[in-house]
């Protein structure tokens, strides 16, 4: 599950996520990534970059769909007449 912080920061108890930071929940491989697991689920400031990402913040602000940002592209079936 992949999302990147948009205009503020994440705050998680004395930490600051810097704006802009991905995070990558799926292979947490930075200090970021496993302090936000801890914290999920995403703000509402997050993009999802992953359709699991996208998914996931849809069931937990089913109030806010309006609110929420996406940066993926949806899946294209490629059909081709012979």
């Amino acid at each position: 599950m992949r999302f990147q912080l948009k205009d503020t920061g994440w705050p998680i108890g004395q930490y600051l996520v810097p704006v802009g930071t991905i995070l990558d929940l799926g292979n947490p491989t930075t200090d970021w990534d496993r302090l936000a697991m801890s914290h999920m689920p995403p703000p509402l400031n997050a993009v999802a970059l992953d359709q699991e990402c996208a998914e996931f913040m849809h069931r937990v602000y089913p109030g806010q769909r309006h609110l929420l940002h996406v940066a993926i592209q949806p899946t294209q079936t490629e059909t081709k007449e012979k």
